[in-house]
């Protein structure tokens, strides 16, 4: 029986890939913004940007599921059966999660978040009833969203348009999940007291470090298999994720700046 939840810490494709996008992970996990969120202003200046990588985080994985399990009616089996059970199974704790005596997607715990928080849903709100309409390219023209979202949104989107399934596979598993708890534990260190944002932060620390990131990882082994041009052409997914996020940290450090020059 194959474990869900482990692969080879020894595989010399995945150090290679590790050891090739090291230099941009640490850039991101010692940015100085976690060292910005200090009070709850600060972190409703976060929250207002990042619910947009929160946002389209489900959607890369929902790329995923689109590609690599059937989703359509009449349905038929399609794919790996180990990646059929791996995105299946992530998907099934990201968009209904147990949380108190309910089931909610991490998204949704995020929006009663920032609500707590006194943080603005309007330009997520508007932008998701765009996207719905009109697609998200023009959603992200009509609905005010924060330029730095817009270009990270744009930057994912991009992404999901133009990757293979083992690229957007390995964009998701180290541009995303590997790296969320590292990240994630550096903003807990902040001094506010929000419950709702500190849970959904716990949670994913908990989740993604212990299940998501190791099923993620083999879906990984399990799509690039022995090609090494599918593997040259995951690290290169996984650079551009890395890219994004550090452009999207560097914005948002920016911003929290400037938030603080204001209200000085």
């Amino acid at each position: 029986m194959v474990s869900r939840y482990r692969w080879s810490r020894n595989d010399e494709r995945i150090v290679d890939l590790e050891v090739d996008t090291i230099n941009l992970r640490s850039q991101i996990v010692n940015h100085p913004i976690y060292r910005d969120i200090r009070s709850v202003d600060h972190a409703r200046v976060f929250m207002e940007v990042h619910v947009f990588a929160v946002w389209d985080f489900m959607s890369i994985l929902k790329a995923l599921q689109r590609q690599l399990t059937c989703v359509a009616v009449p349905w038929r089996p399609q794919g790996s059966g180990l990646s059929r059970r791996l995105v299946n199974e992530i998907v099934l704790v990201e968009e209904s999660d147990e949380y108190e005596d309910t089931f909610i997607s991490h998204f949704e715990l995020y929006l009663l978040a920032m609500g707590q928080a006194g943080a603005d849903t309007g330009p997520i709100e508007h932008f998701l009833r765009a996207a719905e309409c009109e697609g998200v390219s023009r959603a992200l023209r009509v609905a005010p969203v924060p330029a730095a979202a817009a270009r990270f949104v744009e930057s994912t989107w991009r992404l999901i348009d133009e990757c293979a399934p083992h690229e957007l596979a390995a964009a998701f598993a180290f541009g995303r999940e590997n790296l969320i708890p590292a990240m994630f534990e550096r903003v807990l260190d902040g001094p506010f007291e929000l419950s709702m944002f500190r849970d959904y932060l716990d949670r994913h620390v908990e989740v993604d470090a212990e299940e998501h990131t190791p099923m993620a990882v083999q879906m990984v082994i399990d799509l690039c298999g022995d090609d090494p041009d599918r593997w040259s052409a995951a690290r290169a997914a996984v650079s551009r994720s890395l890219e994004n996020r550090l452009a999207l940290w560097n914005d948002v450090h920016e911003l929290i700046g400037n938030s603080v020059i204001a209200s000085a």
